[in-house]
């Protein structure tokens, strides 16, 4: 999957964004874990991305921080590669909901 976006610096203390990631619907059972990893993919301070690990007792992170004046692209393959694994089938996690936010840090 690819995530795009597009951030124009602005001034003190406003030139500073992250993208958060939240668990919004469905859950993980116990012992079951879904990790989603960034592949940063553009041009400008895209910022340093970090793995984050979903279970049953940790529904939030943030995958991207300290992206500033960046541009991902928007054309097929452009973008944020996100990877997702799981350690275990996904039939026994059923449906879950992520949502992605990009705000200022």
């Amino acid at each position: 999957t690819d995530m795009q976006f597009t951030s124009v610096k602005g001034a003190s203390p406003d030139n500073v964004r992250q993208v958060d990631v939240d668990l919004i619907g469905g859950s993980l059972p116990s012992g079951v874990q879904l990790t989603v990893s960034p592949s940063l993919n553009g041009t400008g301070t895209m910022g340093t991305g970090a793995p984050i690990t979903f279970s049953a007792s940790n529904g939030t992170g943030t995958l991207i921080s300290g992206i500033q004046s960046a541009y991902t692209g928007d054309a097929p393959g452009d973008g944020v590669l996100l990877q997702y694994a799981q350690n275990l089938d996904a039939a026994s996690s059923g449906m879950i909901t992520l949502r992605y936010t990009i705000s200022n840090s």
